[in-house]
């Protein structure tokens, strides 16, 4: 596999803290609970542990209409929704999650865990065995042909502001785009301020396939309640093409634009806290 990280930033010491690669397909009515006890089988060795949480609503990015990162729906359901199974390792640093309409896989930061473990050495590859057994399965029994319509990337932040000595209200210390001549100017003091944008995301023949979602928030960290920006950038669209190959494409489309919005949205102090090296 040709090494994608030769044109993109890359830093040593990343503030990551989640990595999320899923799809989302043509609900399959036979994927119910005995189906994936099955095939939790095939992964229990390596994920012995099983939470079911409430599934998620379906996610369709659409142009001209209005969006959101995810309002609440209301359904009328004839009887309860199969939740959502979570299989996860014995240190949680690693899920996949199931559910009649999505397969998700998530890489997350534990306390004593290893920083990141990259896209192409860990993530890429881990997401792509277990998406391959879960097609095999679904093949195998028979469940129903996977059509997938939706894809989503996320990653989260959690950037700390000890080593530049800052405070929610100095936000353009960490970010570019906010001009610190307002919290300079203001006659009241800045406590803190939120970010969303979103960007288009284009196909190979430049149409609308999807869009990028940033947001930053102030927050506090568990371990000694110091403030810190949360920071997730979220890519959702249609597979390049409805198949396993177009999936994968979008995940990799949706992964570049996260890192080169990252890099764009933030300060060439905190690149030189991260240790970039790559890019322009």
């Amino acid at each position: 596999m040709k090494d994608q990280r030769s044109d993109l930033p890359e830093f040593e010491r990343p503030p990551l803290v989640e990595t999320a690669l899923s799809v989302q397909f043509a609900p399959l009515s036979g994927l119910d609970i005995p189906r994936i006890g099955l095939l939790w089988q095939q992964f229990r060795d390596r994920l012995p542990k099983v939470e079911q949480q409430p599934p998620l609503g379906p996610m369709v990015e659409r142009i001209g209409v209005r969006t959101s990162l995810g309002s609440p729906s209301f359904q009328v359901l004839q009887k309860p929704p199969i939740p959502r199974c979570w299989f996860l390792s014995k240190a949680e640093d690693e899920l996949v999650q199931i559910q009649q309409d999505r397969f998700g896989w998530n890489w997350r930061k534990t306390p004593d865990g290893q920083s990141y473990p990259r896209y192409e050495r860990t993530v890429r590859p881990r997401f792509i065995k277990y998406f391959q057994k879960f097609l095999k399965f679904l093949q195998d029994q028979g469940v129903g042909e996977f059509i997938p319509n939706q894809c989503e990337v996320t990653y989260a932040n959690e950037i700390s502001l000890d080593d530049i000595e800052a405070d929610h209200g100095m936000l353009d210390a960490v970010f570019r785009g906010w001009a610190g001549a307002y919290r300079e100017r203001s006659p009241l003091q800045l406590e803190s301020s939120r970010i969303e944008v979103r960007h288009l995301i284009p196909g190979p023949k430049g149409e609308f396939i999807g869009r990028l979602y940033i947001t930053i928030d102030p927050a506090f960290r568990r371990s000694d309640d110091r403030p810190i920006f949360f920071m997730q950038l979220t890519a959702r669209g249609k597979p390049l093409t409805p198949d396993y190959d177009g999936t994968l494409g979008f995940l990799d489309l949706g992964r570049r634009y996260i890192v080169e919005s990252f890099d764009a949205a933030t300060t060439p102090l905190m690149h030189k806290l991260w240790r970039k090296r790559n890019g322009s």
